[in-house]
């Protein structure tokens, strides 16, 4: 069997994060199966590792959009990768390429959006298109955001899948290393730090800014990373690595696979996106989680949802004064979200997706 997945136009690194779990799965699942993954994404979490091909544009989302002609380029250069490579399955990664119409494979959408309006409109869009839709969240978390009417359609459309959070599986609650420091990890960076400035990828160059100085005019006696994604921008990082030098305490990292070895003392910051939510969620540690401001209502709802259910805090404007009041907040409440954590006990369903998903082609095809 061949399985392509299409992961292109994120704004970080959670789609090919998000892919890079499921092919996990699926390789383990299915080992013979031919797998591919198309993106326009230079950053490999791990496909290489695995044997995998990694077919990457190279050109940004911004680079695309601005240029309808490369637009159509690229386009034309994905259909045919797609065409030669004659997937059975084709799994898309939160948004449809203008083409997929045209794609004669047993086509999945893994629809992670938690904003209610995004959701109706892409199910009710895409639903003779797609053949299964794959909702990678917990029902009862959706349940507290959505409208009775979407429950009850998630519930019930047989092509509509709600299965549980895709979770990298690296490291589990016990395999933690007990180090005291304090991580803030801002995602991914985004393709350009200067896009959309202000609303989007500018927060992260300010956030970044905003933590670094509060570190640098606060002495603390442990150790301080912040951990900046892949397509940062790198003049914006080293300016941040030569800053920090009045601290020794203080390193400005890339983001790396294995920075969540060594969580269980320390004091987390994290943006809120998809994967680290489920990521620190499922390893059961307390975190201090911001946003993006703008576009991102589904990272304000999960951290609205996050601080309602005690299971970490949350705050919606970043500056020194909210940092210093939600460490002391976070050191005080502690024992308390442990506890939460361990009686929500999230777990990765990225096998059972998978499982799902071939059990669905299966009986699309053979019935």
């Amino acid at each position: 069997m061949k399985i392509l997945f299409y992961c292109l136009n994120g704004t970080g690194i959670g789609h090919l994060t998000r892919t890079l779990s499921l092919v996990e799965s699926l390789k383990k699942t299915l080992p013979k199966s031919k797998i591919e993954v198309l993106t326009n994404g230079v950053f490999d979490p791990g496909f290489q590792k695995l044997g995998v091909p990694f077919h990457s544009t190279k050109y940004s989302n911004i680079d695309i959009h601005k240029n309808p002609l490369l637009e159509s380029k690229v386009n034309k250069e994905l259909f045919e990768r797609i065409n030669s490579f004659r997937p059975n399955i084709i799994f898309f990664d939160n948004k449809i390429p203008p083409f997929a119409n045209k794609v004669n494979s047993f086509k999945v959408l893994v629809l992670r959006s938690l904003k209610e309006e995004n959701m109706i409109k892409t199910l009710d869009k895409f639903s003779s298109l797609m053949d299964l839709f794959i909702v990678p969240h917990d029902i009862s978390e959706l349940e507290e955001q959505y409208s009775k009417t979407l429950i009850h359609k998630l519930k019930t459309n047989h092509k509509i899948l709600v299965l549980g959070p895709i979770i990298k599986k690296k490291y589990s609650p016990k395999s933690l290393k007990k180090i005291k420091k304090c991580i803030v990890s801002f995602g991914g960076g985004g393709p350009h730090a200067a896009f959309n400035k202000g609303e989007f990828f500018g927060d992260v160059e300010h956030y970044a800014q905003v933590f670094l100085n509060f570190f640098i005019n606060n002495k603390f006696d442990f150790p301080i990373d912040l951990i900046l994604g892949p397509n940062f921008d790198s003049k914006l990082f080293s300016k941040l690595v030569s800053k920090a030098k009045s601290n020794k305490s203080i390193k400005i990292l890339r983001l790396s696979d294995n920075y969540f070895s060594d969580l269980s003392s320390s004091i987390i910051f994290s943006l809120t996106g998809y994967n680290s939510v489920n990521e620190l969620l499922y390893l059961q540690v307390p975190a201090i989680f911001f946003s993006k401001r703008g576009v991102s209502e589904s990272q304000l709802n999960r951290g609205k949802w996050i601080q309602k259910k005690n299971l970490g805090l949350f705050i919606s404007e970043v500056n020194e004064k909210t940092i210093s009041r939600s460490i002391l907040k976070l050191l005080s409440q502690r024992q308390k979200i442990n506890s939460n954590l361990k009686k929500l006990n999230i777990q990765p369903k990225n096998d059972l997706i998978i499982k799902k998903v071939i059990k669905n082609y299966d009986k699309h095809f053979f019935s």
